[in-house]
Order: C-alpha cells, then sequence, then structure tokens
C-alpha cells in the first residue's frame, strides 16, 4: 500500500497531467481520484481546484537556478538570460500554460500569487548585488527590477524568436541602459 507522501505525489502527478492535457477547468475531482487510484475525499483533503493545480505545478516545475556572480550587473545579466533559455527550452511549455491559466480565471491567479512571487525570489541576490556594486541605486524596487529583467527575454521567447548570443548582448545592453537610466531620483 502507497505511503501517504506516495499518494499525495500520485494526486499531484494526476492534477499536473490532467490540468495540462484539459486545461484548468477541465477536469473533476473523480477524475483526479480515479487517475491517482485514490478516494476522491483524499483528493478533496489536499484543497480546491485552485490550490491543487498550484501545488502541482509546483511539486512538477523546480525554480530556475539562482544566478552566480559574474562580478557585473551585465555579467549577472548575460548569464540570467542564459539560464532563462535553458530552463524555458526545458519548462516553457508548463509556463506558458500556467500563464494562460492564470490570465483565463482569477481564482488560480490568487492562488499561484504566493508560488509565483516565492520563485521570482530567485532574482533577489543578483539585485542586492547591484545595490552593492552601485550599480542601481537603493531606492530602485524590486519588482521593476524583475519586470525589466523578464520582460524582454520571456516575450522574445514566448513569441519563437530566436535568441543567439548577440541577442542576449545586445537586450542585456538595452536592460543595462534602461536600468541606469530608471535610476529613482
Amino acid at each position: 500500500m502507497p505511503t501517504a507522501g506516495g499518494r499525495e505525489r500520485a494526486i499531484l502527478d494526476a492534477v499536473f497531467d490532467l490540468f495540462f492535457e484539459r486545461g484548468y477547468a477541465g477536469f473533476s475531482m473523480g477524475e483526479v481520484a480515479t487517475r491517482a487510484g485514490v478516494p476522491e475525499e483524499r483528493v478533496t483533503r489536499i484543497g480546491g481546484r485552485a490550490e491543487l493545480v498550484t501545488a502541482a505545478v509546483n511539486h512538477r516545475v523546480p525554480p530556475m537556478p539562482e544566478c552566480p556572480d559574474m562580478g557585473s550587473l551585465r555579467g549577472d545579466l548575460v548569464e540570467l538570460a542564459r539560464l532563462q533559455i535553458a530552463y524555458h527550452r526545458q519548462h516553457g511549455r508548463e509556463v506558458e500554460h500556467c500563464l494562460k491559466a492564470i490570465s483565463q480565471s482569477a481564482e488560480f491567479a490568487s492562488a499561484a500569487r504566493p508560488v509565483t512571487l516565492q520563485r521570482i525570489e530567485v532574482y533577489r541576490p543578483m539585485f542586492d548585488r547591484a545595490i552593492a556594486r552601485g550599480d542601481i541605486e537603493r531606492g530602485f524596487l524590486y519588482e521593476e527590477f524583475v519586470d525589466l529583467l523578464s520582460a524582454p527575454l520571456l516575450g522574445r521567447l514566448f513569441a519563437g524568436r530566436p535568441l543567439d548570443e548577440d541577442a542576449i548582448e545586445e537586450g542585456v545592453d538595452l536592460i543595462v541602459q534602461g536600468l541606469r537610466e530608471r535610476q529613482p531620483s
């Protein structure tokens, strides 16, 4: 007989698979239970749809690795872009599917927000290093920093546009220029 942890993993795996096969609202708790081989009550004990889908995605999609210190903001950003590209190649389908579901369901967006905020903390050490080196000023908002870093790269990745080394460095130079011009007064 599977352990409690094994049953929970089976439930989360079933939720994850059904979410990607049918979408956020496209499956029932009964289908999750059947696929996981557990009673439906066991599924609903874990949480509602939004909590289950959020937990399932968090269970199956690892966080992006932290960017190592490359000695400069520009160096950190180039390395981060490389890490994001590798991560997107491995998990881009799941990320895109989650973003679509978030845009279509306020319930899921609300449940996913804490996990999303936790996952973007991977940028915090790079942000702190940039402040310590004087690359950006202390008053710069972390959320703006993350938006400036992620938007151009992810937009290009989701549009299927190529990202070679020249495109990475050109994009990073634009971001660094924008960060310097955006300094708080």
